[in-house]
């Protein structure tokens, strides 16, 4: 009576041997990946993978997936998603820290067991273990708590650039092109308002106006005329050429154009009163010239 009894125990005990190493040999555990497993600070996000091996006749639950929110006070699951590769399911996990240590600790995420559903309709665990990370510090606290140095400030804005210069520089351009304009202008004879002696403007302008038509013995005439006018004008009466010496020795400045004055002289007679036209060089652009430098004496008189 006792061996029988003895006998049963055994095969009691021979039994839960067997389904409880039965069970064992079912309990699967899935591969945990991260990106890194250090130098995490708060406010960081953390992406791990979980490759989870399931047959083709096997598929996992999808009730048995975390859910996002928040798993403890410092940490969050945002969101998780899962993909097939092969025979493996792999599954997406992103969490975020919110906790601020105050020397650099490791923490634990959390393990959590899945399942997966075979073609019997059998359920059989997936274990995921706890992995470790390491969380660092903000540094402005542990600064704070040393000495009561500054907080960790944000960078200034970087500097407005300087425009002084060249808004100077732009300055200066700007007068020297207006000295320029001025001089220029100068010398064409623009710039003869509130001065005395504007006859040779008038000859000047009138023989570029005549130097704008067609070259004839009739515009060469009326060039000439403009410059007499001016020449006479200048006098006070009208100049001859056998009066020239008396208007170089009444006005001075003009001897250093006495040459081009008396061949423009000779070169007037030849048209009006001669019996052949000047020479051909002496045309209305000859004559544009001289008016123009007697401008330039008016003014330096004036």
């Amino acid at each position: 009576m006792i061996a029988m009894k003895t006998f049963r125990l055994f095969l009691l005990l021979l039994g839960a041997f067997l389904v409880m190493d039965d069970v064992c040999a079912e309990l699967i555990e899935a591969r945990v990946t991260t990106t890194r497993d250090f130098g995490y600070v708060l406010g960081d996000v953390i992406h791990a993978t979980l490759d989870v091996p399931i047959a083709l006749d096997e598929q996992l639950d999808a009730e048995s997936l975390p859910k996002p929110g928040l798993l403890n006070r410092w940490l969050e699951l945002r969101r998780l998603w899962h993909e097939s590769v092969g025979e493996v399911r792999r599954i997406h996990l992103e969490y975020q820290l919110f906790y601020i240590p105050l020397a650099v600790k490791t923490l634990t995420i959390p393990p959590m067991t899945l399942r997966r559903k075979t073609s019997q309709g059998d359920q059989q665990p997936i274990e995921v273990p706890a992995w470790p990370v390491t969380v660092a510090p903000i540094h402005g606290l542990a600064v704070m708590a040393e000495g009561g140095m500054r907080l960790l400030q944000p960078e200034d804005p970087p500097a407005r650039p300087d425009h002084q210069q060249y808004l100077r520089n732009a300055g200066l351009a700007l007068i020297l092109a207006l000295a320029a304009f001025a001089y220029w202008a100068h010398l064409r004879g623009f710039l003869t308002l509130g001065r005395q002696g504007r006859h040779y403007r008038a000859a000047y302008r009138g023989l570029r106006k005549l130097m704008r038509s067609p070259p004839t013995s009739d515009n060469l005439r009326s060039g000439f005329l403009l410059l007499h006018r001016a020449f006479e004008q200048t006098l006070g009466k009208p100049l001859f050429a056998e009066d020239l010496p008396r208007f170089f020795e009444q006005h001075p400045d003009y001897r250093s154009l006495r040459g081009e004055i008396e061949s423009c002289f000779e070169a007037s007679y030849l048209l009006f009163f001669g019996s052949s036209l000047p020479s051909e060089s002496f045309d209305l652009a000859r004559l544009s010239a001289l008016a123009l430098a007697c401008l330039r004496l008016e003014r330096q008189r004036s």
